[in-house]
């Protein structure tokens, strides 16, 4: 699928953010995942749709790398395509809670 030169790793969304840092820093890749999470959230609040495309973070060629502003030492931890969906799908159906355990009693 990927030496497919018509194929687009990010499906040809209007709009892509990448949450990178200094890979060297020991909870980058939580800082990153957390910065993520809030902005997908913030993004279906406004009406947009999101995907978290992980193949994205495998980024190795230098002249796409120094296109996107990625320094040496720089990882990307969440690429995030964004764009307005066609639809929303509803909520699927909740199941009630299975108790497994009662401790304490």
């Amino acid at each position: 699928m990927l030496r497919d030169p018509t194929f687009n790793v990010f499906y040809n969304a209007p709009s892509l953010v990448i949450i990178a840092g200094p890979e060297a820093r020991a909870l980058m890749a939580v800082d990153c995942a957390l910065a993520a999470g809030y902005f997908m959230m913030a993004a279906a609040a406004r009406g947009l749709g999101t995907c978290w495309i992980n193949l994205g973070a495998y980024i190795e060629d230098a002249g796409m790398r120094a296109e996107l502003g990625l320094k040496e030492g720089t990882k990307v931890f969440a690429p995030i395509i964004v764009g307005y969906p066609k639809h929303i799908p509803s909520a699927p159906a909740r199941k009630p809670p299975q108790i497994l355990a009662v401790i304490g009693r």
